[in-house]
């Protein structure tokens, strides 16, 4: 996954995929306006979006658009955007990426894959069919 896809995922010019350098930026704080600028690039509400980040809606509008997220907050969205920068890469088609996302899937039990993106083992899962599809490994 290039780093290109999930800068622009959060709406930011430049992002460096480099762990250390995600930790950093995760401890700094993800400016709010990345949360809008996911939320518009996979179709979501900011209610749908701020029940994978576990905060609520309200809080998430306080913000101001260049106002830091906390570091658990910027970490949660960093690991949502993951998903749907790998979803991008796996199905090589933005649309068909947030369609997949929020589709009922037989490998999740018929639930979205995106009620799955409030707790990191949800991600890890979400990753891990990402994989199998890519490898044309049907689950």
């Amino acid at each position: 996954m290039g780093a290109q896809v999930l800068a622009e995922t959060l709406g930011m010019e430049k992002l460096d995929e480099a762990p250390l350098k995600l930790i950093q930026a995760t401890r700094d704080g993800i400016v709010k306006k990345a949360v809008d600028a996911l939320a518009e690039t996979v179709g979501l509400s900011l209610a749908e979006l701020s029940r994978c980040l576990h905060v609520s809606a309200r809080t998430l509008q306080r913000y101001k658009a260049d106002e830091r997220l906390s570091p658990d907050l910027s970490d949660h969205l960093l690991q949502v955007a993951r998903v749907y920068a790998r979803a991008f890469d796996v199905l090589d088609d933005r649309e068909r990426a947030a369609l997949w996302l929020k589709q009922p899937s037989i490998a999740f039990g018929n639930i979205p894959p995106l009620e799955l993106l409030d707790t990191f083992t949800g991600i890890e899962m979400v990753l891990d069919e990402l994989t199998r599809i890519e490898y044309g490994v049907v689950s």
